[in-house]
């Protein structure tokens, strides 16, 4: 489903441990330290580059699987 939004990086951070959810025994919380905000958001691709090539299938189009899982 299209948003209408641009996919973008906004800050980077560690996951420093996953939680279960004590109310939902099938989701999970991820615990992050070490966040840091970007001066200003970071496009997922330009052009043809892609910043994280696992975002980039072999023919070059764009893996929407791996979008998917993003966090």
């Amino acid at each position: 489903m299209k948003t209408g939004g641009r996919q973008a990086y906004f800050a980077t951070a560690l996951i420093a441990d996953i939680i279960p959810d004590p109310s939902k025994p099938d989701h999970f919380y991820a615990l992050i330290e070490d966040f840091l905000p970007f001066d200003h958001a970071v496009p997922f691709k330009e052009a043809d580059y892609y910043y994280e090539s696992g975002l980039r299938k072999e023919d070059g189009s764009t893996n929407k699987g791996a979008f998917g899982r993003a966090v």
